[in-house]
């Protein structure tokens, strides 16, 4: 009978430690998992940190651009610029003010 207890004692310490065994497989496959994970998210955080320093220098050059064509805007827009350019490239002249006709609704 004594046999038979230490045969079982020896059947529970081997289930155990094949249990244990399986258990720290899994544990050192979770570790792994989760550090690729770590390092696929610190990879993607990175590229959007420069994806977004990209935006930022597209940003600042538009509204230097937009900034540039706002003061060319208003070069162009004044009235002895827009005289000028109807004189030199539509050949348009100022009518004389004896011929001007105004119309009134």
């Amino acid at each position: 009978m004594a046999r038979a207890g230490s045969v079982d004692r020896l059947k529970d310490e081997l289930q155990f430690e094949h249990s244990l065994s399986l258990s720290v497989v899994l544990l050192v496959v979770v570790v792994i998992i989760s550090a690729i994970g770590v390092a696929q998210s610190r990879y993607d955080t990175r590229r959007l940190f420069v994806d977004l320093e990209q935006l930022k220098a597209d940003c600042s050059q538009l509204e230097e651009d937009w900034g540039k064509l706002q003061l060319e805007e208003a070069t162009y827009s004044t009235h002895g610029s827009i005289e000028r350019k109807a004189r030199s490239q539509l050949g348009m002249l100022m009518p004389n003010l004896k011929t001007v006709e105004h119309v009134y609704p």
